[in-house]
């Protein structure tokens, strides 16, 4: 199967995560829609191909892995070779990404489209776990020379390596928290303190007579 199967495959869960985050977004603003299009994205992305490269990895290989995910991640290794085989480092950082980022990504959905308090805390989480997936696993192999890399085909570099860690988004949505969150959306109103004074966007608890 040439690159067509696993491009095609790629596209549709884009289009797939942008409509469900778009339709989980109505009523809300352009930027919660954005983010959550990219949240829907990101977690179709870990659990239904990067779940299935952890499995195929501890089963085999992708290089001797038949089917639709596999061709998609036999097409990736032109890129990067170390995707068809197993290497502890990858696939350690996949078992991460599947279950820490998709989960977190998950969360984070349910957190915006359900107004939690706890949504930027999440929101930031995700962001370091992204960038830092990304960075351990394409620095490294810079660092040595790019031995396993395909840095000499502009197919294979400028769209297969430059998209595939998601850093581009995960700095996207890092930018978002920085520039849309305000401290007072972390404010925690506990009974008895409405009406009290706010410091950085956290209420002080009013004295009480007496003391």
């Amino acid at each position: 199967m040439g690159a067509g199967g696993p491009l095609l495959l790629c596209a549709s869960l884009l289009l797939a995560g942008c409509a469900l985050g778009l339709r989980l977004g109505r009523g809300r603003g352009a930027a919660d829609r954005a983010v959550l299009a990219w949240l829907c994205y990101d977690a179709l992305v870990h659990l239904a191909l990067e779940g299935p490269f952890v499995y195929l990895s501890f089963a085999g290989s992708v290089a001797d892995s038949e089917g639709l995910i596999a061709s998609l991640w036999k097409e990736y290794g032109k890129a990067d070779a170390r995707w068809l085989y197993f290497d502890p480092t990858i696939v350690s950082l996949e078992v991460l990404t599947v279950v820490l980022d998709g989960s977190l990504a998950l969360v984070l959905v349910y957190a915006i489209v359900t107004e939690k308090y706890y949504r930027h805390f999440i929101q930031v989480t995700l962001c370091v776990c992204e960038l830092y997936g990304g960075w351990m696993t394409f620095v490294p192999d810079w660092l040595v020379g790019s031995p396993n890399l395909n840095t000499d085909d502009w197919l294979y570099f400028g769209v297969y390596l430059s998209e595939a860690g998601d850093e581009m988004d995960a700095s996207s949505l890092f930018l978002y928290l920085v520039k849309f969150v305000k401290p007072t959306d972390m404010t925690v109103v506990e009974p008895g303190m409405a009406g009290a004074p706010r410091v950085a966007g956290f209420r002080l608890p009013r004295s009480r007579a007496g003391h």
